[in-house]
């Protein structure tokens, strides 16, 4: 258990010390226990961010007052202290979804993970058709922070028949995000930013940079991939593509701003 640091937070009921034996998220402390069992223990000051981060997400932290944790299936933090813990897997932290590697990304401290071709790359053990329960065909979301250079795609599935994400310029056709057809995400470009693509009813999904809306598609979803997601997915076109956290789940298109800030929050203490 860690220590606390003597600081506290203002949550929605009530004074939250950050971090810190008995007064550790169970969320957190299961991170935490899961990153050890794996191999390696974080540091306290580690500890300290990973709670803070799980308190943030269930609205009970510095960032707004939603439960986004509770609307998540897989979370993948790899900006962490070493590659052990950037593969452990956050919700339901028991071992069973941690990514794993294939051939050699490149893993940076606090950064995250690296690549400039699909041979290397980060595999979250998730497919769409074997989710946890939140992810579902109309109400779903994809979220990819990370550093996106140049073209490529950078978070699609084993197929590659379904491009979820893409940062290349000057691909404007986009399909469903959930069908068996190419979901490409359109013009982000060369960014270093949150990006997702959001889906809440059967006809619509939108796509974001950050908390700011970049596009609506009306196409309608027709089936959920059973290929494997994968990731820093460059394919095409060169470029390096960073992956620092991932997640999937239901709808975030709610708490944007939270969900950003906390995920910056987080960063910004590395």
């Amino acid at each position: 258990m860690i220590r606390s640091s003597g600081a506290y937070l203002g949550g929605r009921s009530g004074i939250y010390p950050v971090g810190g034996g008995s007064n550790t998220d169970p969320d957190a402390q299961a991170v935490i226990d899961q990153m050890t069992s794996n191999g390696s223990t974080p540091s306290a000051g580690r500890q300290t961010l990973i709670n803070q981060l799980v308190l943030d997400l269930k609205g009970i932290g510095n960032t707004g007052s939603d439960d986004i944790w509770s609307l998540l299936d897989i979370l993948n933090i790899h900006a962490a202290e070493d590659a052990i813990q950037a593969q452990t897997q956050w919700i339901n932290a028991d071992g069973t979804y941690d990514s794993v590697q294939v051939g050699t990304p490149t893993f940076t401290a606090d950064l995250g993970f690296s690549s400039t071709t699909v041979s290397n790359r980060i595999d979250p053990v998730w497919v769409p058709t074997t989710a946890l329960g939140n992810y579902t065909l109309n109400n779903a979301s994809v979220g990819f922070y990370g550093v996106v250079v140049n073209a490529g795609y950078f978070l699609a599935d084993s197929s590659v028949g379904n491009i979820i994400m893409r940062g290349s310029t000057g691909f404007n056709y986009e399909a469903a995000m959930n069908s068996a057809f190419i979901a490409n995400s359109g013009d982000w470009g060369s960014l270093d930013n949150l990006f997702i693509l959001d889906r809440n009813s059967s006809a619509n999904f939108n796509k974001y940079t950050g908390t700011t809306l970049i596009q609506t598609n009306v196409k309608t979803s027709t089936s959920l991939t059973s290929n494997q997601i994968r990731y820093p997915y460059a394919f095409s076109g060169g470029g390096t593509q960073t992956a620092k956290i991932v997640f999937f789940g239901a709808s975030v298109r709610g708490s944007l701003t939270q969900l950003k800030d906390s995920f910056d929050a987080y960063l910004a203490g590395l």
